[in-house]
């Protein structure tokens, strides 16, 4: 939109706990706001702000872990209610709330494996830092159950973190802490870049209000949004008829956020916007789209 597509980034003063909520202030901090922004990137704006801690029931019927509904066709399969296409989307995002606007180029990709699930994956590379998103992902009739959520930084910005979806017990396992967190998964959970293709699904499914329970960082949260209406916007892919969505924020948060999702290339994301008191903050447009027949 998770939708990372960018998370929020906020001003130096404020909370730092999480490194998405770093800003460009002055050039002193830019490698800590560097960071920020390879996060905000990472995720594509589809992060909830400030979103509700979990606490609603979960959408989704609990999975049950069928390994024959899990195998793929390399160019296309029908699971249940929608189909899934490989594909690859290179987006520009301007973040641009600093003095002078900073602008990143990142790769996201979502393609079946001959090893029975799907992998999804945010790759960017720029002179001070990289970073890698990945998530393998298991279908089962119309949801999607992520067993994996990888997340890595190198450079200036170095961080390493890897969560294991244990269903059986219904926990995440911190690889890198090594111990479990102390909540417990409950049906429907997503990890931070899952829940944008399961908003896609959701979408051509027909749906008109999602709700998304996310776990990160040791958290479980709840991401929210709905269909405000269909719009036509101009892309670097073309003049497109999009459906476009708006993220529920609590009423703390001045942050509004927008999301279009073209119609016509399979509902895929094509552009984010972010406005802060009225005022941009941040944006995310597609560059370019490749729909493939890839099996690793």
């Amino acid at each position: 939109m998770a939708l990372d597509l960018l998370k929020k980034i906020q001003h130096p003063s404020q909370d730092r706990t999480n490194p998405t909520r770093d800003s460009l202030a002055s050039f002193s901090f830019s490698m800590q706001h560097f960071k920020g922004l390879l996060s905000s990137i990472t995720s594509l704006l589809f992060i909830a702000l400030f979103s509700f801690e979990a606490s609603a029931e979960a959408i989704n019927p609990k999975p049950i872990l069928n390994e024959k509904a899990m195998l793929f066709d390399a160019r296309k399969r029908e699971t249940g209610t929608f189909s899934l296409k490989p594909y690859k989307a290179v987006y520009e995002a301007e973040y641009q709330e600093s003095i002078i606007p900073i602008t990143v180029t990142g790769t996201r990709r979502f393609r079946p494996t001959n090893k029975g699930y799907w992998e999804l994956s945010f790759k960017a590379d720029t002179m001070l830092a990289d970073l890698n998103e990945f998530a393998p992902i298991r279908i089962q009739g119309s949801q999607l159950i992520p067993d994996k959520y990888l997340y890595k930084t190198t450079g200036v910005a170095s961080e390493y973190f890897e969560h294991v979806f244990n269903w059986g017990q219904h926990k995440v396992f911190d690889v890198k802490k090594d111990r479990f967190w102390n909540i417990r998964l409950i049906p429907g959970t997503q990890n931070n870049i899952s829940y944008q293709e399961q908003m896609r699904q959701d979408i051509k499914a027909g749906k008109k209000a999602f709700s998304y329970p996310v776990a990160y960082r040791g958290k479980l949260k709840t991401y929210e949004f709905k269909v405000v209406g269909e719009e036509t916007i101009d892309t670097k892919l073309g003049r497109v008829k999009c459906i476009k969505i708006e993220q529920l924020l609590n009423k703390y948060n001045k942050l509004t956020t927008f999301i279009w999702l073209s119609i016509k290339h399979d509902y895929t994301l094509v552009k984010i916007n972010q406005k802060r008191g009225g005022k941009p903050a941040q944006e995310i447009r597609i560059q370019s789209l490749e729909f493939y027949s890839e099996v690793d």
